[in-house]
């Protein structure tokens, strides 16, 4: 449905207000710029003293988006509509809104309620909404359920409200797995006179960036309050910004012994069994060398005459065999 299409139960008179149902495989609701209400509604006219319709969505990808609506409302004394939808996916872009009004002048006229179930995701993104909104009547409440993601962007908004009198906010519960606001996004409950609406938000992560908000207040009367039931409710002062720049595996990789003993020889490090040392109590591995002439060049450790190392006894000729060899390499 795009640019001024509309599906509508309205009733202008005493009568009840006809439901508006619709279900389909995807949805899609697009304004287009147009200037006409480009939806699905459920409204009690002006000087009607019947109540609203409801209205039903079922879809397993719904998108609402550029200035698009789904809408329960009532501008006389009835009372306003509920919302049910679910779906798979839900979308609210550029301006997409579902919401539950009530304006008009009489306490009687309380709005409905919405609520909303995904299986995977809802995201509502670029100044769109979801909101309950009266003039002086009580507010009605917003029930969200996510299988994964519920994610606020750009502006965006889940608000209940009353503009005047003494009629009280309606409660917020949101109960997604990752919870996620950015980019000035909110979440409020809140009233002029009567009592701020109550915030209940379970979710086992939730992000939420510093210009975001999570309110519960009222201008005069009393303010409402904020649950969170989270394991980790403020992680972004724990995500580090990772560097611009790889890290030089050259610079922390250690030196081969060749290049430790300034090059030009080859190593041959002797362990015994299972990479144990060659004699008990030693703290390195024995070595020996060699010069290009098969002389001994130098001898350390458990290779040294004196404490009859794994050496001892090498005799010139098998020595010079291994002409130009090292053996190990000096501890470091």
């Amino acid at each position: 449905m795009r640019n001024g299409a509309a599906i509508s139960a309205t009733t202008f008179g005493t009568g009840l207000g006809g439901d508006a149902r619709v279900e389909a495989s995807d949805t899609l609701l697009s304004g287009d710029g147009s200037e006409l209400f480009t939806g699905i509604a459920a409204v009690a006219g002006s000087g009607n003293t019947g109540a609203a319709g409801d209205v039903m969505v079922k879809a397993d990808t719904l998108s609402v988006r550029d200035g698009a609506e789904i809408s329960a409302a009532t501008f006389g004394s009835g009372r306003g509509g509920n919302l049910a939808i679910t779906a798979e996916e839900m979308e609210l872009s550029d301006g997409g809104s579902i919401n539950a009004l009530s304006e008009s002048s009489s306490t009687s006229a309380v709005s409905g309620n919405i609520f909303i179930q995904t299986q995977d995701s809802l995201q509502i993104i670029k100044d769109s909404e979801i909101s309950v909104a009266t003039s002086i009547s009580n507010a009605g409440n917003i029930n969200i359920q996510v299988g994964n993601l519920l994610h606020l962007q750009d502006g965006s908004a889940i608000t209940t409200s009353v503009a005047g009198g003494e009629g009280s906010g309606g409660n917020i519960n949101i109960d997604p797995v990752f919870t996620v606001l950015d980019d000035n996004s909110r979440i409020i409950a809140q009233a002029k006179k009567g009592s701020g609406g109550n915030i209940n938000i379970t979710a086992d992560f939730l992000f939420q960036s510093p210009d975001s908000l999570i309110d519960a207040s009222s201008e005069f009367g009393q303010s409402g309050t904020v649950t969170i039931n989270s394991p980790d409710t403020n992680i972004t002062g724990s995500i580090m910004v990772l560097p611009e720049t790889f890290f030089d595996a050259a610079a922390l990789m250690r030196q081969h012994c060749a290049a430790r003993t300034a090059g030009g020889r080859s190593s041959l490090v002797v362990r015994g069994g299972g990479a144990v040392l060659v004699e008990p109590g030693l703290s390195y591995i024995p070595a020996f060398y060699l010069d290009a002439d098969g002389g001994n060049s130098a001898q350390s450790g458990a290779g040294s005459e004196e404490n009859g190392g794994f050496f001892h006894g090498l005799s010139k000729a098998t020595a010079s065999s291994f002409q130009g060899l090292a053996f190990g390499c000096n501890p470091i």
